[in-house]
């Protein structure tokens, strides 16, 4: 019985796709104007708009944003940034390409 070494290179990483092949979907995503109206209450000052770092993030289906399929609040721990190039909605992993 010969004995062989295996080297770590040659084992799966368990961050690798079962199949390479496969692409993950597109969902789009925008920054838009909070839609929350306590805190459009709080934080309007007399004559300006709400502040833009109070904008939510709105994942839409189609790459023309009339599709609506998440909304993230500003105040919310997991609201994806431009850095971010996926994001998981209903179980499941999606491809974030910003608008």
């Amino acid at each position: 019985m010969e004995m062989r070494v295996v080297r770590q290179t040659e084992f799966p990483s368990i961050f690798s796709c079962p199949h390479p092949f496969m692409k993950l979907i597109p969902v789009y995503a925008r920054r838009e104007i909070t839609t929350d109206r306590a805190t459009q209450d709080l934080y309007r000052t007399p004559g300006r708009p709400v502040a833009s770092r109070l904008c939510d993030v709105q994942i839409y289906r189609d790459p023309d944003a009339r599709q609506p399929f998440a909304r993230f609040p500003w105040y919310s721990s997991n609201c994806p940034t431009r850095r971010h190039r996926y994001v998981t909605l209903n179980c499941y992993r999606w491809q974030l390409v910003w608008l």
